[in-house]
């Protein structure tokens, strides 16, 4: 099993933490925990101690002052800052990608790739269903990719 593989079946076992704006905390027995997209991505990352392959400091990447809406390019001048950018047709299991909405005018969220029966499918804190999630990658999420990255 590759580097990428365990890390997007690691982010397989935050399903079903529920969402809470600025969380960073995976659901357990007694607990149900709370992330945003951002949390989800930082708390893989600190489960499977690779914070120090991207960073000194995780605390630089964890940027903790932002808008549910984000209207600022913030998230992502820090994935470009600490992840590797690579080509959306390129995609592959484990790669972390920045999503932008057409009426948004900053990409604004995160999810991790993974793949189910051949198909690619996302992993992500859903505010719509109030929870982390995972789901195949349909037209209307792939139209929605900004940028791909993966951990250097």
């Amino acid at each position: 099993m590759t580097n990428k593989q365990i890390f997007a079946n690691q982010t397989r076992t935050w399903i079903g933490t529920k969402f809470h704006h600025q969380g960073r905390l995976k659901k357990n027995q007694n607990f149900e925990g709370g992330c945003d997209c951002l949390g989800l991505l930082i708390g893989v990352i600190k489960e499977l101690s690779l914070d120090k392959k991207i960073s000194q400091n995780i605390d630089e990447i964890d940027e903790k002052n932002y808008q549910r809406v984000i209207k600022t390019p913030i998230l992502e001048e820090n994935m470009k800052k600490y992840f590797k950018k690579k080509s959306i047709n390129s995609m592959e299991v484990g790669d972390i990608a920045l999503f932008q909405c057409k009426n948004s005018k900053n990409p604004h969220h995160i999810g991790i790739i993974n793949q189910m029966n051949d198909k690619f499918t996302l992993i992500h804190a859903f505010l719509s269903v109030n929870e982390v999630v995972e789901h195949i990658l349909d037209e209307y999420w792939k139209e929605s990719i900004h940028s791909l990255y993966e951990i250097p």
